[in-house]
């Protein structure tokens, strides 16, 4: 039987966890925020390179830089709970991931559908929108599918093999979320 010094360590080290976690989130997020910034402008010069065509680059270069962000954002999750499953074997799973979630649906609330007047180059409030939802959306999913086909699969072919299939499976919820999410602005907002 547990004393109640013990309930409150015990209290105290989740939520320290659990915090942690949120602010591992914040963390990522800001710099690939950053990077985003910095990946879209060359992006966008290599493909104005590349093609001799600016206005193409100016086109491709947001969905080029936000695929590559979120491709980099699924790899540091998946790094970050492969490095406490090998660690402790991740205690309070579903907590972490709930409070990793949490500065994601915070974005979400404090989100503006106004466009800003003052952006060098405007990009459409739905677009922002779509990526919260989609990040809302696929953070959770992606994190307990990770865990429970990637993480704690014996075999390490049936590995790799879940690994593929968790990503094409990802690809294609996230674009149906990203445009189901697009066109929903609207009703949502407006």
């Amino acid at each position: 039987m547990e004393t109640k010094k013990e309930k409150a360590l015990n209290f105290i080290q989740f939520l320290t966890i659990n915090i942690a976690c949120s602010f591992v989130q914040i963390i990522v997020l800001f710099i690939l925020g950053v990077l985003l910034f910095f990946i879209g402008f060359f992006s966008g010069q290599f493909i104005w390179q590349v093609s001799g065509n600016a206005q193409l680059g100016l086109m491709i270069a947001p969905i080029l830089s936000c695929a590559i962000i979120f491709s980099v954002y699924a790899f540091v999750w998946f790094v970050y709970w492969l490095v406490l499953f090998k660690e402790e074997g991740i205690k309070w799973f579903y907590w972490r991931v709930a409070f990793a979630t949490l500065p994601l649906v915070i974005m979400l609330i404090m989100f503006n559908p106004q466009p800003d007047p003052m952006a060098m180059i405007p990009i459409p409030t739905e677009f922002d929108f779509s990526c919260l939802i989609t990040g809302i959306i696929l953070f959770p999913i992606y994190s307990v599918s990770i865990y429970k086909y990637v993480l704690l699969e014996q075999s390490s072919s049936h590995k790799v093999r879940n690994t593929i299939v968790l990503c094409v499976v990802m690809l294609m919820l996230g674009s149906v979320s990203f445009l189901s999410s697009w066109k929903m602005m609207d009703f949502i907002y407006y």
